[in-house]
């Protein structure tokens, strides 16, 4: 086994850090005494400002032209309802038992992403969805006492899906603390429009010292400083490594649920069967996944230069993925997301090209893209993680050509 360098390690370290910070999350909630919206409207104006002062402090510029603001802030509206439902789930329920039903995101996203992108959705992702609702399922069985903390614990994973879809396009054009910024003060805006027209401007809002303390642990720790900790280490870790660690998040958040408040007294047998159906099937499908692609892709010849002090990068689109090719051979896949890739100098080398059907290498005929018609090409030259440029033809992840 290769061991890890110093930069990868500590990336690792961060990132399970940020997950063990989101993991904590629901005991917060199940702490703090105020309803969800009230404790959404919190979390919001301390994030909101300890973002402000993050940029300030790293004199980022986190200005966006209009229609990325409109974009940002109405989606700010799912980003909120996505919180309120999930605090609500953890009042209705349990922190085990809102966190299981959040890991469901997987499911939605398997499902969503391929139906707004108009590709079709494999084998693969149907064999997870049908494993998570029978997951689902079992634990509606056994734990019809939280039945209304069950539904609101998959309506804010559906949310939270939807707007991670709508994330993973706009952090090509804006950093994502900048649109993590605007959606939340677009959470701020809509739910105080809410507060204004119900007349929630009130004795509600009204909250303890021990709630302002939770409140400033669960705006600044738990969201600001997570958020910008998390999104750090994503540009520098794999898709892979990534999916797998984030999906640590409901262990974490369970375990820290027995250790402070007791939960795993409340559930039933039945309940971690399904738990554990469900978790191991969030677990074992980026593995699947990748396994399924590298049995799929052929390893594909190199570019080599005596000229290059960089080492040698391929990328490779097929169909509607990016697959990068190391020196080992190995592949990490990127969903259509901003990924860091090794860059290699430019080369006089002339593009390689690939037939789609057969593979075999050609040097002289460069390939016809259509759109709607996937290709596979192989790209010399400066590679960037988020496009290429081949041909005079903008590639960019996520899109079929």
């Amino acid at each position: 086994m290769k061991p890890l360098t110093g930069t990868l390690a500590k990336n690792l370290l961060i990132l399970h850090f940020t997950v063990f910070i989101w993991g904590f999350t629901g005991i917060l909630g199940a702490l703090i005494t105020v309803p969800a919206l009230q404790l959404v409207w919190y979390r919001v104006i301390i994030a909101v400002v300890t973002l402000l002062i993050y940029f300030i402090a790293t004199n980022i510029n986190f200005r966006v032209n209009k229609r990325s603001l409109l974009t940002l802030v109405f989606t700010g509206a799912i980003v909120g309802g996505h919180w309120i439902l999930f605090f609500a789930a953890i009042k209705l329920s349990t922190v085990s038992v809102t966190l299981v039903c959040l890991s469901s995101m997987t499911l939605f996203t398997a499902v969503l992403e391929p139906l707004l992108g108009k590709k079709q959705i494999s084998k693969l992702e149907i064999v997870a969805g049908l494993l998570i609702i029978t997951g689902i399922m079992v634990i509606f069985k056994f734990e019809t006492q939280y039945t209304k903390g069950i539904i609101c614990g998959l309506f804010s994973a559906l949310l939270a899906s939807i707007f991670s879809i709508i994330n993973s396009y706009q952090v090509k054009k804006h950093e994502a603390p900048v649109v993590a910024f605007y959606e939340l003060s677009g959470v701020f805006i809509w739910i105080s429009l809410y507060l204004l027209i119900t007349g929630g401007f009130n004795a509600s809002l009204l909250i303890s010292t021990t709630d302002l303390g939770y409140l400033m642990v669960l705006g600044t720790i738990c969201t600001a400083v997570a958020y910008v900790a998390g999104v750090s280490v994503m540009r520098e870790l794999s898709a892979f490594r990534v999916a797998l660690v984030t999906n640590l998040e409901p262990v974490y958040g369970i375990v820290l649920a027995f250790i402070f408040l007791g939960d795993m007294q409340k559930m039933t047998g039945g309940f971690w069967v399904g738990a554990a159906i469900l978790l191991s099937t969030i677990f074992l499908f980026p593995v699947a996944k990748k396994r399924v692609c590298l049995n799929n892709c052929a390893l594909m010849p190199r570019y080599s230069s005596g000229t290059d002090a960089m080492r040698p990068a391929n990328l490779i689109l097929r169909g509607s993925k990016y697959h990068y090719t190391d020196e080992q051979g190995l592949i990490d896949v990127y969903f259509g997301e901003r990924a860091t890739v090794p860059q290699k100098s430019a080369s006089a080398h002339a593009p390689i090209a690939f037939d789609p059907a057969t593979l075999v290498t050609t040097t002289s005929v460069a390939p016809t893209l259509q759109v709607g018609v996937p290709s596979t090409i192989l790209v010399g030259g400066t590679i960037t993680g988020d496009e290429i440029d081949a041909y005079g033809i903008n590639l960019v992840a996520g899109q079929t050509y």
